[in-house]
């Protein structure tokens, strides 16, 4: 876990802050410090809002002090309003949410609940800590697509998370069979000469399709002497693919590659959504979807009421409803114009991919899906488009395929999932080998 991290458990006098904050301190082997102690410490009882101030900022010095000698706080106190939550600055706050009124009227009337929010407790279970332990952790270990974080991580033996299409046998359950994130067959990687890796969504992952047709597996079946490892991941965003990429570079392997794939994922899947109640902003940073719905996989024929069912505070759900109609309905496809976020993090997520190959002095097989270009300005496409010819160059090489539909398309057919199927897979496997021979003879 990374450490020095500050964890508030924020609610009204009676709501449990206390019964959570001694167990769920034991189990992170965090310090506890809890707001009556201080404030019997330090004799300051003022709770009117200047006291409650100084309160939360004298909680936050504490919390600091504990935090530089690389240790989880947990802090348990009212902090009742937004600004006294800011005071804090807390890493992860949860909100006891299990009473309506406390026993101080001051408070309750003081009391404003959470805009900011990572767990909300609503009632109380006995495993209550240890749901909470396992959340945190997971919040605080790196991001498997931290560019710190090592690609090569504990995966073996537990369980890929793709189902099978029913074309095919849907009861099959495949785990990792590596610590790498791929299907893909590399038990043979150490005595590798010629790595070429995959990098993208879903689509190239080829979710849906048992391992034997996965992507790497079949270009490895065309060219035996190449090892394909499939590193792309399902749900990704193109950030998350590019990360991933600067992750292989710091991979030893990565000296035996001097030819990636990528593959691009949809413009509506980067890291947050825009703001949809305030479309202008440069932040780009939409409050609800940070703290509430980062795990949504925005894919193709995805339903608001699906991402819904699993969300169980009303007021939150119907927060998250307008986001979500918003971006379903096209929302995100109006605002793209070069001066929208957006259109420039896609600009940067180019840019970066340009660095990084023309520094490792990597070729490139871009696999364009077109599926995605329907919400994607025409003059944006071009512009797009030169951005990766001018990638073109003879120090990297630069190949494309372009995935598409219609009677003259290499998009054959599709699953029930909607990705791509067994036929269209085996075409786009003829083309990548075609380009690669085009390149390896340069």
């Amino acid at each position: 876990m990374n450490y020095n991290k500050k964890i508030l458990i924020c609610g009204l006098p009676g709501s449990g802050k206390t019964t959570l904050a001694e167990p769920l301190a034991k189990l992170l082997g965090a310090v506890w410090i809890n707001a009556d102690n201080i404030r019997t410490q330090w004799d300051d009882w003022d709770f009117s809002p200047e006291g409650r101030t100084r309160q939360a900022q004298r909680m936050r010095n504490l919390s600091n002090e504990v935090t530089k000698d690389g240790k989880i706080v947990v802090a348990d106190f009212i902090c009742p309003t937004n600004e006294t939550r800011k005071e804090f600055d807390a890493d992860f706050i949860i909100w006891m949410d299990t009473i309506k009124l406390g026993r101080y009227d001051d408070t309750n009337a003081m009391f404003e609940n959470p805009t900011k929010c990572d767990f909300i407790v609503t009632d109380w279970e006995d495993n209550t800590p240890d749901i909470l332990k396992e959340i945190i952790e997971k919040e605080f270990t790196l991001s498997e697509f931290s560019v710190f974080a090592d690609l090569k991580r504990d995966r073996k033996g537990s369980q890929t998370a793709i189902d099978i299409d029913k074309e095919f046998d849907d009861t099959i359950k495949e785990i990792w069979e590596s610590d790498y994130p791929t299907r893909t067959d590399i038990r043979n990687i150490e005595n590798e000469t010629n790595i070429v890796p995959i990098f993208g969504d879903s689509f190239l992952f080829c979710s849906g399709l048992p391992r034997e047709y996965e992507l790497g597996t079949l270009l490895r079946k065309e060219n035996s002497k190449v090892l394909f490892p499939n590193f792309s991941k399902p749900g990704a965003s193109n950030n998350s693919i590019v990360n991933r990429i600067e992750q292989w570079t710091n991979d030893d392997h990565s000296k035996k590659t001097k030819t990636i794939i990528i593959g691009l994922s949809s413009i509506y899947r980067f890291d947050y959504y825009i703001d949809s109640e305030y479309p202008e902003s440069i932040d780009a940073e939409n409050s609800v979807h940070t703290n509430h719905i980062l795990d949504f996989d925005i894919s193709p024929g995805w339903e608001v009421d699906y991402y819904l069912d699993s969300v169980n505070d009303s007021v939150m759900a119907k927060r998250l409803r307008k986001s979500l109609e918003l971006a379903r309905n096209g929302f995100l496809s109006s605002q793209t114009t070069y001066a929208n976020v957006y259109f420039k993090n896609l600009e940067t997520i180019i840019r970066r991919i340009d660095w990084i190959t023309k520094q490792r002095k990597w070729n490139i097989i871009f696999v364009k899906n077109a599926d995605w270009h329907d919400s994607i300005h025409k003059v944006d496409i071009k512009v797009m488009n030169k951005y990766i010819e001018n990638m073109d160059s003879m120090k990297r090489r630069c190949r494309t395929i372009e995935m598409q539909g219609g009677e003259e398309g290499n998009v054959i057919d599709h699953l029930s999932c909607r990705h791509w199927g067994l036929e269209t897979t085996k075409s786009l496997v003829k083309e990548i080998k075609k380009e690669y021979l085009s390149l390896i003879h340069i």
